[in-house]
Order: C-alpha cells, then structure tokens, then sequence
C-alpha cells in the first residue's frame, strides 16, 4: 500500500525515527556575575544622566524625540535582557546603532561602554550597591578623581560646550579656585548644582574633598 508514493510501512519506520528524536532542552539566559556587580545607581545612572540626559537631551523635563533617561524604569525600556548587542542603549553608545551615536558629538570612554556592557550582562537590575572602588580615598591624584570628572561632570562641561570646561588638570583646578566646585557638587551655597539632577554620593564627594585637601596632587 503506497500513500501519495510512499510505502506504508516507511511512514512507520518515518514516524518511529521522528518520535525517538531528543533534543537537549535550549537553557534559559542567566546574568553573568563575573566581577562585581556594577551598581546602576552609582554607577550607571550617573554615567546617562552626565551624558544622556543633560539640560535639552534626554532629561524629564526636554525629553528629546520622547525619550526621558532620568530613571531606572526608563533607561531599562532600552535594553534587552542580557543581551547588549540588541539593545539600544548599548548599540547606540559603542556601535553606531540606529544610524548614529550618542553622544552626539564624542564618544563614551572606552571604560564607561564597558560598564554598561557588563551592567547589562548582569541582568541590568536597579542595584544599589556602593563599588569598593568609588569609597577607596587611597593615594588620591587627578588621574583618580579624573574619573569622577568625567562620569559626572564632563557631559557638559567640556572643551566643545558652552559650559566652562572641567576636562583637564588645570580647568579643574581654576574651578576649585575661582567657580566655587565644592559648593556646586554638594548642593549648597547660592551657585548651581552639580550634576543638576543627581547629588554624588557620600564617598564621591569625601574623595573630592579629600583631594583637594591635600593639594590637588597631579600625579
């Protein structure tokens, strides 16, 4: 007996061949957790709201083309569960997704991309963790307080905005001098805050002051 020329018992054997098939289960993503957690509200969230979501870009209040990174809820609607090439906040940053890069106008450095990267990895959580890193006052230079600089400050107050410029030595320091820095970054006194938006931490704002305590060693 052939079916649509196929014999019968081929089927059989067809079918028994197909039902005692396995296939190994696809294993759901996990966080990968191979260094320390990064923190988003330390670390993360200071890196968008500097870069991403200044006065006129992504902040609560401009919301450039609809999009507000002020907050967790928001930031994480950019990413995709542990995959940071399909999401947008990453590919956007490091890859030239979507037809551009964000910052408009520079580049994330290197070390900050890659703080989102493994945020993300991690299974990008609203984690509130305090990094050993960022309380660590141990032989404070510029190089050190530098990456603060540039996490908090830098988004806009650099060489090409028209803010005052922060992104070297000798401005930084003028600033400490001449544009009251210290009062900026703790809320307080009559000038402006800074960041506008998010007040640094305990221990950011000890290791500034620290530093410029001592000197404002250089190297």
């Amino acid at each position: 007996m052939k079916i649509l020329g196929i014999s019968f018992f081929k089927l059989i054997a067809l079918s028994v061949a197909i039902s005692s098939c396995k296939h190994d289960p696809i294993a759901p993503l996990k966080p990968v957790f191979d260094m320390d957690t990064i923190s988003f509200q330390n670390e993360i969230l200071p890196i968008i709201v500097s870069n991403c979501a200044s006065t006129s870009c992504h902040n609560s209040a401009s919301r450039l083309k609809g999009l507000d990174l002020s907050n967790y809820k928001n930031i994480r609607d950019e990413v995709k569960y542990l995959d940071p090439y399909r999401s947008t906040l990453y590919s956007i940053i490091a890859l030239d997704g979507n037809g551009g890069t964000m910052p408009p106008k520079y580049r994330l450095i290197k070390s900050d991309q890659e703080k989102i990267k493994q945020w993300i990895l991690q299974g990008s959580q609203n984690t509130t963790n305090l990094p050993k890193s960022i309380c660590d006052s141990t032989d404070l230079t510029y190089q050190k307080i530098s990456i603060l600089i540039n996490q908090f400050c830098v988004g806009c107050h650099n060489q090409t905005g028209p803010n005052f410029d922060l992104s070297t030595y000798t401005t930084l320091k003028s600033a400490v001098y001449y544009r009251s820095l210290l009062n900026s970054i703790n809320h307080s006194g009559s000038v402006s805050a800074m960041p506008p938006s998010y007040k640094l931490n305990q221990c950011e704002l000890n290791k500034i002051e620290k530093w410029i305590t001592l000197g404002m060693p250089e190297n």
